[in-house]
């Protein structure tokens, strides 16, 4: 039985390889600075996505601990 007939689906290191989004410094995505987390159980998780979003796009890999207590 032939496999020319049969197409697979391509892995990610043959499509583009990362799946993080590359951004220069003259992209024009911009994300807000993340608010500040005053202790509110309920409002954790926001906070949490925030900072998440704000790593990713502004390319945050050193002290990140850092900046997110300068948040709190």
């Amino acid at each position: 039985m032939s496999n020319s007939g049969i197409h697979r689906t391509p892995t990610p290191s043959e499509v583009g390889g990362s799946t993080r989004p590359r951004l220069d410094n003259n992209s024009a995505s911009k994300v807000a600075k993340p608010d500040f987390y005053y202790g509110d159980r309920y409002k954790l998780s926001n906070w949490l996505n925030q900072m998440n979003l704000y790593f990713l796009f502004n390319d945050i890999t050193r002290n990140k601990t850092l900046f997110a207590t300068t948040y709190l």
